[in-house]
């Protein structure tokens, strides 16, 4: 959770609200709710996250530098199978 920059003289820090730990107190719970409109986490991510992937998809190039080490051939080189490279490592 998100509560603010180390300093930060702001008092309104997400982990010190309980309306918030009561309405999403895990993963779970956040990732799964649907607001009063019928949308998701999901339907709200995409529309925020979206953009900026297919802009990054679009316009990114990444080069290695050139006294890289080799690629790992063990881990996935396009983006949309590092999901899976994740999942045991909760």
């Amino acid at each position: 959770v998100y509560d603010g920059q180390e300093g930060s003289p702001s008092r309104w820090r997400e982990r010190d609200q309980p309306a918030l730990a009561r309405l999403y107190p895990d993963w779970d719970a956040l990732s799964t709710a649907i607001g009063r409109s019928g949308d998701t986490f999901e339907r709200w991510a995409e529309a925020l996250y979206l953009p900026l992937l297919r802009w990054s998809q679009r316009c990114i190039t990444i080069e290695p530098l050139p006294d890289a080490a080799p690629p790992d051939p063990t881990q996935p080189t396009d983006p949309a199978d590092a999901d899976s490279a994740w999942e045991g490592d909760e």
